[in-house]
Protein backbone atom coordinates (compact mmCIF):
# COMPACT_ATOMS: atom_id res chain seq x y z
CA UNK A 1 0.00 0.00 0.00
CA UNK A 2 2.90 2.53 0.53
CA UNK A 3 3.76 2.17 -3.08
CA UNK A 4 0.83 2.83 -3.86
CA UNK A 5 0.23 5.99 -1.61
CA UNK A 6 3.77 7.30 -3.23
CA UNK A 7 2.51 7.16 -6.39
CA UNK A 8 -0.50 8.84 -5.66
CA UNK A 9 1.48 11.53 -3.97
CA UNK A 10 3.25 11.89 -7.09
CA UNK A 11 -0.13 12.20 -9.52
CA UNK A 12 -0.43 15.24 -7.27
CA UNK A 13 2.54 17.04 -6.96
CA UNK A 14 3.03 17.04 -10.71
CA UNK A 15 0.20 19.31 -11.16
CA UNK A 16 1.94 22.32 -8.75
CA UNK A 17 4.69 22.21 -11.46
CA UNK A 18 2.35 24.18 -14.13
CA UNK A 19 1.61 27.66 -14.14
CA UNK A 20 -1.65 27.37 -14.29
CA UNK A 21 -4.59 29.93 -13.25
CA UNK A 22 -8.00 27.95 -13.06
CA UNK A 23 -9.40 24.95 -10.84
CA UNK A 24 -11.32 21.92 -11.41
CA UNK A 25 -15.07 22.41 -11.11
CA UNK A 26 -16.98 18.75 -9.40
CA UNK A 27 -18.79 19.39 -12.82
CA UNK A 28 -15.24 18.92 -15.21
CA UNK A 29 -14.12 16.43 -12.80
CA UNK A 30 -17.07 14.20 -13.51
CA UNK A 31 -16.88 14.94 -17.04
CA UNK A 32 -13.16 13.73 -17.30
CA UNK A 33 -13.97 10.93 -15.03
CA UNK A 34 -16.41 9.79 -16.62
CA UNK A 35 -18.51 11.90 -19.89
CA UNK A 36 -15.31 11.84 -21.82
CA UNK A 37 -15.02 7.73 -21.93
CA UNK A 38 -18.65 8.15 -23.09
CA UNK A 39 -18.21 10.82 -25.47
CA UNK A 40 -15.21 8.83 -26.81
CA UNK A 41 -17.19 5.53 -26.90
CA UNK A 42 -20.12 6.78 -28.52
CA UNK A 43 -18.66 9.69 -30.82
CA UNK A 44 -19.98 12.57 -29.23
CA UNK A 45 -18.50 15.88 -29.82
CA UNK A 46 -17.27 17.70 -26.51
CA UNK A 47 -18.67 18.75 -23.84
CA UNK A 48 -20.13 22.69 -24.38
CA UNK A 49 -17.48 25.12 -24.70
CA UNK A 50 -14.53 23.07 -23.89
CA UNK A 51 -11.50 21.37 -26.33
CA UNK A 52 -9.20 18.42 -25.52
CA UNK A 53 -5.65 19.15 -26.10
CA UNK A 54 -3.52 15.44 -26.54
CA UNK A 55 0.23 16.32 -25.12
CA UNK A 56 1.85 13.30 -24.20
CA UNK A 57 1.70 9.35 -25.00
CA UNK A 58 3.99 7.17 -22.80
CA UNK A 59 4.72 3.14 -24.46
CA UNK A 60 5.83 0.90 -21.91
CA UNK A 61 6.31 -2.87 -21.07
CA UNK A 62 5.48 -4.66 -17.49
CA UNK A 63 5.89 -8.05 -16.15
CA UNK A 64 2.33 -9.38 -15.22
CA UNK A 65 2.25 -12.52 -12.64
CA UNK A 66 0.45 -15.58 -14.49
CA UNK A 67 -0.49 -18.89 -12.56
CA UNK A 68 2.77 -20.50 -13.86
CA UNK A 69 5.41 -17.50 -14.14
CA UNK A 70 5.16 -14.11 -15.31
CA UNK A 71 4.04 -12.82 -19.12
CA UNK A 72 5.45 -9.49 -20.53
CA UNK A 73 2.63 -7.26 -21.75
CA UNK A 74 2.47 -3.62 -23.02
CA UNK A 75 0.96 -0.78 -21.59
CA UNK A 76 0.55 3.20 -23.10
CA UNK A 77 -0.63 6.38 -20.54
CA UNK A 78 -2.32 9.41 -22.89
CA UNK A 79 -2.22 12.41 -21.03
CA UNK A 80 -4.68 15.65 -22.59
CA UNK A 81 -5.64 18.38 -21.31
CA UNK A 82 -9.18 20.55 -20.68
CA UNK A 83 -9.26 23.67 -21.86
CA UNK A 84 -12.30 26.07 -21.77
CA UNK A 85 -13.03 27.38 -25.60
CA UNK A 86 -13.69 31.19 -25.10
CA UNK A 87 -10.52 31.60 -22.56
CA UNK A 88 -8.23 28.67 -23.36
CA UNK A 89 -7.91 27.76 -19.27
CA UNK A 90 -6.74 24.73 -18.53
CA UNK A 91 -9.06 23.00 -16.15
CA UNK A 92 -7.86 19.44 -15.55
CA UNK A 93 -6.04 16.67 -17.08
CA UNK A 94 -7.37 13.12 -18.08
CA UNK A 95 -4.83 10.35 -17.66
CA UNK A 96 -5.73 7.20 -20.03
CA UNK A 97 -4.22 4.12 -19.51
CA UNK A 98 -4.27 1.31 -21.82
CA UNK A 99 -3.14 -2.27 -22.29
CA UNK A 100 -2.56 -4.33 -25.38
CA UNK A 101 -5.86 -5.75 -24.92
CA UNK A 102 -7.65 -2.86 -25.16
CA UNK A 103 -6.13 0.09 -27.24
CA UNK A 104 -9.33 1.94 -28.13
CA UNK A 105 -9.50 5.21 -25.74
CA UNK A 106 -12.40 4.58 -24.55
CA UNK A 107 -11.88 0.90 -23.35
CA UNK A 108 -8.97 2.87 -20.95
CA UNK A 109 -8.68 3.43 -17.61
CA UNK A 110 -9.54 7.08 -17.02
CA UNK A 111 -8.77 9.52 -13.90
CA UNK A 112 -8.28 13.10 -13.73
CA UNK A 113 -5.64 15.09 -12.31
CA UNK A 114 -7.11 18.10 -11.42
CA UNK A 115 -5.85 22.11 -11.49
CA UNK A 116 -3.36 22.90 -8.29
CA UNK A 117 -5.93 25.20 -7.12
CA UNK A 118 -9.06 22.77 -6.70
CA UNK A 119 -10.50 22.28 -3.55
CA UNK A 120 -9.13 20.05 -1.28
CA UNK A 121 -11.78 18.09 -1.26
CA UNK A 122 -11.95 17.41 -5.08
CA UNK A 123 -8.43 16.32 -4.69
CA UNK A 124 -8.90 13.78 -1.56
CA UNK A 125 -11.95 12.66 -4.57
CA UNK A 126 -9.35 12.18 -6.91
CA UNK A 127 -7.02 10.55 -4.59
CA UNK A 128 -9.08 8.20 -3.94
CA UNK A 129 -10.84 7.14 -6.89
CA UNK A 130 -7.34 6.46 -8.13
CA UNK A 131 -6.30 4.23 -5.04
CA UNK A 132 -9.61 2.32 -4.22
CA UNK A 133 -11.49 2.31 -7.71
CA UNK A 134 -8.76 1.84 -10.29
CA UNK A 135 -6.78 -0.35 -7.78
CA UNK A 136 -3.56 -0.28 -10.33
CA UNK A 137 -1.05 -2.67 -9.75
CA UNK A 138 2.67 -1.95 -8.82
CA UNK A 139 4.18 -2.60 -11.98
CA UNK A 140 1.15 -0.22 -13.71
CA UNK A 141 1.71 2.12 -11.02
CA UNK A 142 5.70 2.34 -11.76
CA UNK A 143 5.51 2.93 -15.32
CA UNK A 144 2.79 5.80 -14.34
CA UNK A 145 5.59 7.38 -12.36
CA UNK A 146 7.79 6.89 -15.61
CA UNK A 147 4.82 8.33 -17.93
CA UNK A 148 4.49 11.29 -15.41
CA UNK A 149 7.94 12.01 -15.66
CA UNK A 150 7.92 12.66 -18.86
CA UNK A 151 5.06 14.31 -18.85
CA UNK A 152 6.04 16.54 -16.36
CA UNK A 153 9.77 17.11 -18.61
CA UNK A 154 7.49 18.28 -21.62
CA UNK A 155 5.30 20.20 -19.93
CA UNK A 156 7.94 22.66 -18.06
CA UNK A 157 9.59 22.86 -21.62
Amino acid sequence: MKLTEFFISILFSCCLVSPLQAQTSQEEYLYVVYGYKEQLAKGLDNKDGYTWESLYQYDFSYQQAKLLGKETKKGRFLFSVLRKKDTNEYRATVVIFLDESNRMQSEGMFWCIPHPKSTSALKEQSHEYLATELKLPPEILLGYAQALEGFLAQSTK
